[in-house]
């Protein structure tokens, strides 16, 4: 239940956040994962579906972080210059960028959960 609750959080910080991007990535997303946010609420943190974690790399994807099964770090780091706590998120980002998943839906999804939790851990 306690892992439930902590991505039902990382999960709205991340729809929040991708809302300055545009609202209809999280549309276009949802539509092209075929995901509701009723699936998003019911997701487990150690236990993701592969639709919750293409979603999240559609996020990535259309907001110009991700490309080509790698991160785009401009782009990522723009983003990050922005945060309140940015030197604590860049560093983080230097941290978790070199992660990789199974696919490219894995790897995003890891990297977000490390993005996460290291915003979490301050």
């Amino acid at each position: 239940m306690k892992a439930f609750l902590v991505f039902a959080v990382i999960l709205a910080v991340a729809v929040a956040e991708m809302h300055e991007m545009g609202e209809q990535f999280k549309g276009e997303c949802m539509d092209q994962e075929k995901v509701d946010m009723s699936e998003l609420k019911k997701v487990q943190l150690d236990d993701p579906t592969e639709k919750l974690k293409c979603f999240i790399r559609c996020l990535f994807e259309k907001g110009g972080f991700f490309k080509d099964g790698i991160f785009v770090d401009e782009k990522v780091k723009e983003f990050l210059n922005k945060q309140a706590q940015k030197e604590h998120m860049l560093a983080a980002y230097d941290d978790c960028k070199n992660i990789k998943g199974t696919n490219d839906c894995d790897t995003t999804f890891k990297m977000f959960l490390c993005m996460e939790r290291a915003q979490f851990s301050h």
